[in-house]
C-alpha cells in the first residue's frame, strides 16, 4: 500500500479542473494542437474528510502532499514533540487506517531513525575514516535502532482522500484512497529511549564511544521528514 502522490496542491489541482472543464465554453475558433491533447495522467477528487459538511482540507494535509514538513513542524502543537507521519493508499480505507495506526506507526518511527544514522554515516562503508572496527559497531547501532521498540507515540490527526486517476495513454482508470495520519512524541522521552537502546552497546574505545555520541546528536536534529519513508515523497 504504498502512496502515488501527485505533487500540485488540491486548490491548484481543482483550479485545474475547472479551467478543463470550462474550456469548451465561448466562442468557437480553431483549436491548437495543444489545446486538443488531454493531458497524460488526470487526477480528480471524489471524495475527502468532511466534505458533506463542506469543511475546507487543512493546511498540513495540502503541506503534506507537497512534501512540505515544515510546516507540521512549525506548528505550535510540536513545539517539544516530534511529529511522525504515515501515509497509506488503497482501496479499502477501513483496512488503510487499521494498518496505518496499529501496525506501520509503531513500526515507522524506529526504523527511519535508523536510517537517518545509516545515511549520515554512509551506511557503515566509511572505511576511508573508520577502522574496520568501528565500522563494524555502526552497523551494529544501526541494526540496534531498528529493532528498538519505540513506545509514548501519540496519535494527533489524520485525513484521507478518495482520488479517481485516469491514465489516458492506456486508458485506464483507478480509484483509491490516502491516508494521511499525524502521531507525535515528546522529544526529551525520544531521547530517553534512544539512549537506553544505545546502552546495550558497549563501546571498546574512545572512537567507539565517540560514535555513539553522533548518533545522539543525529536523533536530536529528526524532522518530520525524516520520518516520512521515502518512496512516499516526490
Amino acid at each position: 500500500m504504498k502512496l502515488k502522490k501527485f505533487a500540485p496542491s488540491l486548490l491548484s489541482f481543482v483550479f485545474a479542473v475547472i479551467l478543463f472543464a470550462g474550456c469548451g465554453a465561448g466562442k468557437v475558433g480553431i483549436a491548437s494542437p495543444a489545446a486538443k491533447a488531454a493531458p497524460k495522467v488526470e487526477r480528480v477528487i471524489l471524495d475527502y474528510k468532511g466534505a458533506a459538511l463542506g469543511t475546507e482540507v487543512p493546511a498540513w494535509v495540502e503541506a503534506a502532499i507537497n512534501d512540505d514538513y515544515q510546516t507540521l513542524e512549525s506548528m505550535p502543537r510540536f513545539k517539544d514533540r516530534l511529529a511522525v507521519i504515515a501515509i497509506e493508499s488503497g482501496k479499502n480505507l477501513d483496512l488503510l487506517k487499521s494498518w496505518a495506526n496499529n501496525f506501520a506507526i509503531q513500526s515507522q518511527l524506529s526504523r527511519q531513525i535508523s536510517n537517518k544514522v545509516s545515511a549520515e554515516f554512509g551506511g557503515g562503508q566509511q572505511g576511508d575514516k573508520n577502522s574496520e572496527e568501528s565500522v563494524s559497531f555502526i552497523r551494529e547501532v544501526v541494526a540496534t535502532l531498528s529493532e528498538a521498540k519505540i513506545s509514548g507515540l501519540s496519535k494527533e490527526m489524520d485525513y484521507w482522500l478518495k482520488i479517481r486517476t485516469i491514465d489516458n495513454s492506456k486508458k485506464t482508470e483507478t480509484e483509491q484512497y490516502t491516508y494521511y495520519v499525524v502521531y507525535s512524541i515528546n522529544k526529551a522521552d525520544l531521547q530517553r529511549q534512544i539512549d537506553i537502546a544505545l546502552g546495550k552497546i558497549a563501546a571498546k574505545n574512545q572512537e567507539q564511544q565517540e560514535i555513539k555520541t553522533e548518533v545522539i546528536d543525529a536523533v536530536k536534529r529528526l524532522r518530520p521528514s525524516d520520518t516520512v519513508p521515502a518512496e512516499t515523497q516526490n
